[in-house]
Formats: structure tokens, C-alpha cells, sequence
């Protein structure tokens, strides 16, 4: 019995025993199993971080390196005086890979010499102070022979972002400190990264100085600490990282004081850790769950202690615990697995797995979608199947090197895409192995830098091509910019000015030339820098240096930077002093040429009509000479005709001659063109005959203008008729008026043409046409091309002077065979001015005076003794003086002086427009009559009649004369001269 009850005893102690010892050996052996488990995912965690931490911190740096050769060679003063071009050159640089928010260069004094504004730690403030970049750590361990220096965080306050600075020494050719490259660096790229991969709450990603310092961290803090400064780890944790490159430990947190697992790798050349520590917490809590199920078991093997024998019990709880265990361990290993195909499959990275022979076995979603492949489509083949054909050739012994010491290699290849485009990629592959080391599967990385490469290179190319065209440039190109500074001073300038660009780079254009200023260079580079192109001719240059001088072409525009916004101006510059004297001697002999021309068309024309006068003349004398009058009177009718005709002929051969000089005395009024052209229609249509049939076309809402309507019917009379003798067949006429513009385009390609509103008249005819040839002489006068005696040359010299001298254009637009189409451009009128009526033809017979007092001043005896017989002829009591002062006197002595009658041109000192003031000043109701063989300044401006000026002009008949005084004198409250 008493056995009975100890075997009792023994099974009840068995019983509460068994399940209490099994449960402390299964919680053991439960912590052991996640506590290995854990450290070997935070190794590996570690790993895959440090990795993409070198990935990106490797770009960085390479950036760095494109930056230091872009400055190499080239001296602060010379990158001072490219300040723009090299701050441009910075910031697409710096554009180009994510994180990067800025740069700036500084000399080995720490004075900032170029800044990119894109960096946020500098956009609100000045560049800091030579002082305080000489205090950072960057700089100091830079000037103490550090190659690249990470350093930070440095948090900006505005916007409570933290940065990083990754600096690269700046050697000069001696290999001593010129200065340094830094740029700045937003975590983001890191902590996007770390925040795909840390899931678990407590988890954190830490990137540390070695002295302790938190440069970045996931989750994120307050970089600016408690204290005003960044966090730092314990000291233990500093000392613990200094002594080894990579390991793990337990620690506590100086951060946030949560205790953690904690795996860290050093960065390969960088005193720099990544660290990555998982949660104790979260490692009980795996453990908990673990263990609850362990006691699950325990319970029911105690229970089965309780009905079965201790050897059964034993035998079944050794089989259930190694089952257990096989199934724990499985459970792990699917759920590691698990983990790192997540990893895989959604990390923000191109990645492909490789099994030895380097075929695919798998790829995450950035892979396909940067190679633009299907899953299906990929798996099982060879990588080298993807690849360019050189890269691929050379894959097989890189791998196998990689292969056999299982290290990390980074090899630049270039990938095929499904369409056939080629990626330039960077590539990071590891070696996976299992616990006896056989190799399990390659991982690699690929980073395309296909569009960093083809910028790089279009930038290299664009540089050597600017450098190229600017020093090739036959004309001289000047750079300034913003400050006035130059900043371009290529070859052909330096050999027009004999000033090296060593000698101007850099300074201030008006420092040099303080005579600028002010002058329409300075208007002109001022306008540039304001975004507006000018140019400058003819500019007469003297250069200080040499002491010689030149004239000048100059086109001023303006230089953008990438965004449109103005950063400088270009100056083209052309010598032409030798083009205008060759010009200056063309001109000169053309114009001898047409002098020559003009005068031997003046003479040929004016010897044939004084021929037919002093011919017809010398017949009159010899009739006047007989006897009988009465028998010779048809004689004398005919001679004396002649000679008038002869005479008129002069006359307005006379006129046109004054109105291709554009010297005719003008009466411009408000124009409608539409009016006038419909006017003159029927006049055309009687003029130019039944064979050519006229149109007119005629715009609505035609703008008015300010021209002479007489001349201007003339003009279109004259092109009416060279129309008709260009259509001896019969043909077309058109006449069409529209609304114009003229732009600055138009009007910089013609010679004395305004832009703006005008109104156009062109005349058309389906005639003979001209050769370019022809066209270009059809306005010189006495140029024809009719048979001689069919013309004088002077039609269309005559239409040009007049449309020129009422400030238009005129325009020819012809082909020999297409007929010719001549457009009249006169200006808009503008204002409100209501237009004259014109003035009254004389009357055919003039009435009788009531002797009224004229007073004619003339100082040709002949023409004063006409004019004086003509108008004491009709009644009138005359007077007569030969200068102005003579006539002046006449004034004060005669109180019944009514018109006076004044040549323009008088001898004595006085004009007739001074005499006319003067007199009127004697006697304000004395009307004034002018006339005038040649429009003088006197009363004519700008080839108009100065307002209420009455002129007849030379030659005129003494009907002309009669009724032009009886119009005057019979008109009451006649306004008078100004």
C-alpha cells in the first residue's frame, strides 16, 4: 500500500512536475530558437540596407566626381567669371538623381564661390559666411586630406527638414587644397527606402557617424535634439562601433530608450554605420505566441501522464516534442522565406534572382516594368539573353568570379527592353548561401542610369559645341551678365580689339568702358537684359588699347537659363568699316551714275523743247516783221501755240522732276480712298480705251488718309497709263484699297518704311511684266524702256517721290510675262481731321478790277514786268520792287495797299515769307500771295504748305494769275498766314 501510495505520489509529482519542467524547457528552448532566428534576420536586414545605402551614397559621390571635373583645370577666377554657366552646369547635375536638393563650391579659405539656390538650407539667406564654413566638419577633415566627407544633419529651420553634406576635396594640380564640392543631401531617398522594409512598430533604421551622431533615422525625429543638437547614441554603442566594421549586440536606445536587437555595417570608405535594431518586444511577442502553444502540448502530455504509464508518457512526449520542433522549424523557415520574397518582390528597386548557371529564376515588379517584359516570359532563361551583346559576352567570367569568393561586384551593363531600346544600368550582386555554404541563389540590384548618361553626355556635348561655334564665329561674340560682368570675350573679339580675354573676363563692362554709359550701346545692353533684342549700326568704335577706331555692327539679345528667365546678354559684333567704304564708294558712283543719267535726261528733253519755243519764237519775229499781219495770222496762231505747248510741256517736266526730289509743295486733306479711286474710274475708262477692261475693288471700312488728293490721282493716272502701254493688246486693269499693317519685320527689311496702321492701293495690269532687272530701275528718272519719243522716264519716278514724300511706300511686285502689280502704302490717318475743300479752278475769263492797290515783288525784271502787265490789264492799280525792303517801304506808304504778290525768293537779305510777315505786321489786312518755280523752306515744311499759305506756282498764264487775285480780294474774312 505504502508503495502503491509513493508510486501515486510519484505519478501526482510526475504529473505536476512533468508539465512544469517541460514547460521551462520548451520556454528555453522557444527563446533560443527566436532569439537565433531574429539575429539572423536583423544580419541580413542589415546587409540589404547597407547595401542600398552604399547604392545610393555611391551616386552621390559619383555626381561629385562629374563635378570636379567640370571644375578641373579652371581657376576660382575663371569660374567666378562663368559664375552663371557653372551654377547651370551645378543644378542639372544635381537635378538628375533624387535626394540630391543642391551644391555649392567653395575656395580653401571657405569663401562660397558658386550656390545652387536649390538647396533648401541656403534658399532663404545669403551664402554663409567664409567663417562658418570653415567651422564644419566637412570642411576641416576635406583640408585635412579627407577624399569625401559625409557629414550633418544640419536642420533648417523654415522647414524643419534635415539635410545631409557629402563634400569631395578640390586638389589642384600639386595635389594641394584648392577648395571643395559639397552637396546637399534630403534623407528622403534613404528613409523611403527604410520605411518599405521596416514594418514592425519599435523597429528602427539608423544611418550614424562613428562618433555617434544620427545622421538619418526611421522612424523619424526631431534632428534638432532636446539640446539644440543632434541625437547621439550612448557611448557604449559609439565604442562598440568603433571597434568593429559590422556585428551585432543588445542595446538600449539613448533615442527613445526602447531596447533592441541591433545589427550595424559600416559604409565602405565612409566612417559612417547603417543600423538597424528590431523591438525586444516584438521578439516576446513571437516568443508569447510560441510559448502559449508549447503549453498547449505540455498540458495534454501531462494529461496522458495522468492515464498512461511514466515510460509511455516519456516515449510520447519525446515524439511529440521532436514533432513539434520539425514542424516549428518548418513553419520558421516558410516564414523567413516568406519574408525576403516580400522583400524581393516590393522593394522600390529593379532585382532579379539567378540560380549558378545565370539563368533567371526571379524578378520583382520594377524589374518588369523597367524592362517592359512578362514574368512568363523571363523566368528559366538566361540572363545573358537580355542583354547587349557586349555585356553579355563578358558575363559568364564575371559571374564566375563572383561565384567562388561569394563577394559583392558592381558592373555597369547595358539591358535590352522588349522594344529594342537600350538601358545603361549599374548592377549590385550577392551571393546567397546556406549554413554549409553551398550557394543558394545570386541577388541582384539594377539601377538604370540610362537618362543621367545621355544628359551627361549631351551636356559634354552641348559645352564642347557652344565652345566651338563661339570661338569659330568669324563675328565677335561678348557675354554679360546680369552685374554687367563679362563673361564670354571669344577669339575674333579678341583679335578686332587686340584685348586678350584674360584682361576683361570677369569685370565690369562699364568699369572698362566708363564712356558707355549713357551712350546706345548702354540702351541696347540694358534692353537685352530685359529680355528685347536691338541692334546697333554703323556705330564708330575707338579702341583705348590700340588707338584705332572702326564702325560697328552689333545685334544685342538676350541669354535664359533653363527655366526662361534672363541671366545675361550676348553681343554679336561685325567689323564693317571696310564693307561701308566699299558701300560709301558704290554709292558714290551711283549716285555720279544717276547724275549723269538725270542731267543728260534734263537736257536732252529741255534742248528739244527750247528748240520747238525759240524756233516758233523766231517765226513770230519774222511774221511780226512784214507788213501784212492779217495774211500771216494762221502762221502766227501756229508758231505761238507751239511755244505755249512747248512751254507747258517744261512746265511739267519741271513738276515731276520737283516731285521725284520730293520737293513739290503739297496740300494734303483727309483722304477716302474709296471715293477717289471711284472718281477717277470713269476718267480711266475714257483714257485708256475699250481694250482694256477696268475693275475695282474696293475693302470695306477703308481707314482715311492724309495725302494730296490731286497728286494722288495723278499717281494712280500715271500707273493707268504704264499699265496700258504694257497691254498693247488690250487686258486688265485692277484697282484695288484695302487696310494694311506693316511690321517691324517688314519695315526693317525696306529702306524708309514706318510700321504700323496703312491704307494700300495697288494697281494690277495682266501686261508684258518686267525682269528683276527692269523693276529695280523703274523708278529712276528718265529711265524707259519704251522707244525713243514714246516717254520721258519720269511716270513712275514721279509716283515714287510723291508717295515718299506723303510718308507712304511704294512697291513693285512683277515677272516678264505675269503682268505687274504696283502697291501705294500711304499712312493712316489717325486723328479727326476733317478735309479742305480744294481749291477752285481759275475762271476761264476773269472779271474786270475796280482798281484795288496789288503790290508784285519780283527781282526778275522780266517776270515782274509780266505779272505787273497783266493785272494793270485787267484794271488793277499796280505797283512793283524788286527786294524786300523796297517793298516794305511801299507798305508804309500805301494805306490802300489790298494783296500783296511776292516771289519766295528775294534778293537783300529778306525772303518773300519775312517780307509777307513783316508787311502784315504793318498792315494785318493786307492778303499775301506767293509764288515760287521751286518749294522753299520759307513756306513749305516737309513738303506741305504751311496752313493758309495761298501760292500759284511757276510758270503760270495770266489766267491763272487773274483769277487767283479776284478769288482773293473777293473773299471775306480770309484767314491769313501763320
Amino acid at each position: 500500500m505504502r508503495k502503491s501510495y509513493g508510486s501515486y505520489r510519484m505519478l501526482l509529482v510526475a504529473a505536476v512536475l512533468g508539465p512544469a519542467l517541460l514547460v521551462m524547457a520548451v520556454a528555453w528552448w522557444s527563446w533560443d530558437r527566436v532569439d537565433h532566428e531574429t539575429r539572423r534576420d536583423v544580419t541580413r536586414m542589415t546587409d540589404l540596407l547597407h547595401q542600398q545605402a552604399e547604392r545610393v551614397i555611391d551616386s552621390d559621390e559619383l555626381l561629385l566626381a562629374q563635378i570636379d571635373d567640370g571644375v578641373a583645370g579652371k581657376s576660382w577666377s575663371q569660374i567666378a567669371a562663368h559664375e552663371p554657366e557653372v551654377r547651370d552646369f551645378l543644378e542639372k547635375v544635381t537635378a538628375r538623381v533624387d535626394g540630391v536638393s543642391g551644391a555649392f563650391l567653395a575656395d580653401d579659405q571657405g569663401v562660397v564661390r558658386v550656390l545652387t539656390l536649390r538647396d533648401p538650407a541656403l534658399v532663404l539667406m545669403d551664402p554663409p559666411p567664409a567663417k562658418e564654413v570653415r567651422e564644419q566638419l566637412y570642411f576641416k577633415a576635406a583640408r585635412d586630406g579627407a577624399s569625401l566627407v559625409l557629414d550633418g544633419p544640419f536642420v533648417i529651420p523654415s522647414i524643419n527638414r534635415p539635410v545631409l553634406r557629402l563634400a569631395r576635396r578640390l586638389s589642384a594640380p600639386d595635389g594641394s587644397f584648392r577648395g571643395i564640392a559639397v552637396l546637399s543631401l534630403a534623407p528622403r531617398s534613404l528613409i523611403e527606402f527604410w520605411k518599405s522594409v521596416v514594418a514592425a512598430p519599435g523597429d528602427a533604421v539608423s544611418l550614424v557617424r562613428e562618433d555617434g551622431t544620427v545622421l538619418a533615422r526611421f522612424p523619424e525625429i526631431d534632428m534638432r535634439g532636446r539640446s539644440g543638437t543632434p541625437p547621439h547614441y550612448s557611448e557604449a554603442l559609439t565604442e562598440r562601433l568603433a571597434s568593429a566594421e559590422t556585428g551585432l549586440l543588445d542595446t538600449v536606445s539613448a533615442v527613445d530608450g526602447i531596447s533592441r536587437i541591433t545589427g550595424y555595417r559600416k559604409l565602405r570608405d565612409y566612417p559612417i554605420y547603417i543600423v538597424y535594431g528590431v523591438d525586444k518586444l516584438n521578439v516576446a511577442r513571437d516568443w508569447y505566441l510560441s510559448l502559449a502553444a508549447f503549453a498547449a502540448l505540455a498540458a495534454a502530455a501531462a494529461g496522458a501522464l495522468l492515464l498512461t504509464a511514466l515510460a509511455v508518457i516519456r516515449r510520447a512526449r519525446g515524439e511529440a516534442e521532436e514533432h513539434d520542433r520539425a514542424e516549428r522549424a518548418a513553419f520558421a523557415l516558410r516564414e523567413s522565406e516568406a519574408m525576403q520574397r516580400a522583400l524581393f518582390r516590393n522593394a522600390p528597386v529593379p532585382m532579379h534572382a539567378l540560380d549558378r548557371n545565370w539563368r533567371i529564376i526571379d524578378v520583382n515588379g520594377r524589374w518588369l516594368e523597367l524592362f517592359g517584359r512578362d514574368r512568363d516570359d523571363v523566368i528559366g532563361r538566361s540572363i545573358a539573353e537580355f542583354q547587349e551583346s557586349s555585356g553579355a559576352a563578358e558575363r559568364p567570367s564575371r559571374f564566375g568570379e563572383v561565384l567562388a569568393p561569394g563577394e559583392l561586384e558592381d558592373v555597369h551593363l547595358r539591358y535590352l527592353k522588349k522594344s529594342g531600346e537600350v538601358v545603361d544600368a549599374f548592377e549590385t550582386t550577392t551571393i546567397e548561401r546556406d549554413g554549409t555554404g553551398a550557394f543558394v541563389r545570386a541577388i541582384s540590384i539594377v539601377v538604370d542610369v540610362s537618362d543621367r548618361l545621355r544628359a551627361e553626355d549631351s551636356v559634354r556635348r552641348e559645352q564642347q559645341l557652344s565652345q566651338l561655334l563661339a570661338e569659330s564665329s568669324t563675328d565677335g561674340i561678348v557675354g554679360v551678365d546680369t552685374d554687367f560682368r563679362l563673361t564670354v570675350w571669344n577669339q575674333a573679339m579678341e583679335a578686332m580689339s587686340d584685348v586678350p580675354r584674360g584682361l576683361v573676363l570677369g569685370r565690369n563692362v562699364f568699369y572698362l568702358r566708363p564712356d558707355l554709359a549713357g551712350t546706345p550701346a548702354d540702351t541696347a545692353l540694358r534692353a537685352a537684359l530685359q529680355g528685347h533684342k536691338t541692334s546697333l549700326h554703323n556705330r564708330q568704335v575707338a579702341f583705348p588699347r590700340t588707338g584705332q577706331d572702326g564702325s560697328f555692327d552689333a545685334d544685342f539679345a538676350p541669354l535664359y537659363a533653363s527655366d526662361r528667365s534672363v541671366i545675361g546678354a550676348l553681343i554679336f559684333v561685325r567689323d564693317v568699316t571696310e564693307r561701308q567704304r566699299m558701300e560709301q564708294q558704290l554709292r558714290q558712283a551711283q549716285k555720279m551714275e544717276a547724275v549723269g543719267q538725270l542731267t543728260g535726261g534734263v537736257a536732252h528733253d529741255f534742248n528739244n523743247l527750247l528748240t520747238v519755243v525759240l524756233g516758233n519764237i523766231d517765226m513770230l519775229r519774222r511774221c511780226l516783221a512784214t507788213a501784212d499781219i492779217s495774211r500771216n495770222y494762221r502762221d502766227i496762231e501756229k508758231a505761238a501755240s507751239a511755244a505755249v505747248r512747248a512751254a507747258e510741256r517744261g512746265a511739267q517736266l519741271t513738276q515731276r522732276l520737283l516731285a521725284f526730289s520730293r520737293q513739290q509743295p503739297l496740300e494734303p486733306v483727309a483722304v477716302d480712298p474709296n471715293k477717289l479711286v471711284a472718281g477717277i474710274s470713269d476718267l480711266l475708262r475714257r483714257t485708256l480705251g475699250e481694250g482694256i477692261a477696268i475693275e475695282t475693288i474696293l475693302a470695306g471700312g477703308i481707314w482715311r488718309t492724309l495725302v494730296d488728293p490731286n497728286e494722288l490721282e495723278n499717281a494712280i493716272l500715271n500707273l493707268a497709263l504704264n499699265a496700258r502701254d504694257a497691254m498693247p493688246n488690250g487686258g486688265k486693269l485692277t484697282i484695288e484699297t484695302a487696310n494694311a499693317f506693316l511690321d517691324e519685320d517688314y519695315a526693317l527689311a525696306h529702306e524708309d518704311v514706318a510700321a504700323g496702321q496703312h491704307v494700300l492701293i495697288a494697281v494690277s495690269d495682266t501686261g508684258v511684266g518686267m525682269s528683276k532687272e527692269v523693276a529695280e530701275k523703274a523708278f529712276e528718272p528718265f529711265f524707259t524702256t519704251k522707244e525713243v519719243g514714246q516717254g520721258t522716264g519720269l511716270g513712275l519716278s514721279q509716283v515714287y517721290g510723291f508717295v515718299k514724300q506723303s510718308g507712304g511706300h511704294v512697291k513693285i511686285y512683277t515677272e516678264p510675262g505675269e503682268g505687274t502689280t504696283l502697291k501705294i502704302y500711304l499712312p493712316r490717318l489717325m486723328s479727326s481731321e476733317v478735309a479742305r475743300d480744294a481749291a477752285s479752278e481759275p475762271e476761264a475769263v476773269a472779271p474786270r478790277a475796280h482798281g484795288e492797290t496789288i503790290l508784285v515783288v519780283e527781282d526778275d525784271e522780266d517776270v515782274r514786268a509780266y505779272s505787273a502787265g497783266v493785272l494793270q490789264a485787267l484794271g488793277y492799280r499796280v505797283l512793283t520792287a524788286a527786294d524786300g525792303a523796297t517793298a516794305l517801304r511801299l507798305v508804309e506808304d500805301e494805306p490802300d495797299l489790298r494783296l500783296m504778290f511776292t516771289d519766295v525768293g528775294l534778293p537783300g537779305g529778306l525772303n518773300g515769307r519775312q517780307v509777307a510777315d513783316a508787311a502784315r505786321r504793318i498792315r494785318p489786312s493786307l492778303k499775301i500771295l506767293f509764288t515760287t518755280g521751286y518749294a522753299r523752306n520759307a513756306i513749305v515744311h516737309q513738303g506741305r504748305l504751311d496752313p493758309g499759305v495761298e501760292l500759284i506756282g511757276k510758270p503760270f498764264s495770266s489766267a491763272t494769275l487773274a483769277a487767283r487775285v479776284h478769288q482773293m480780294l473777293s473773299r471775306q474774312n480770309q484767314s491769313h498766314i501763320a
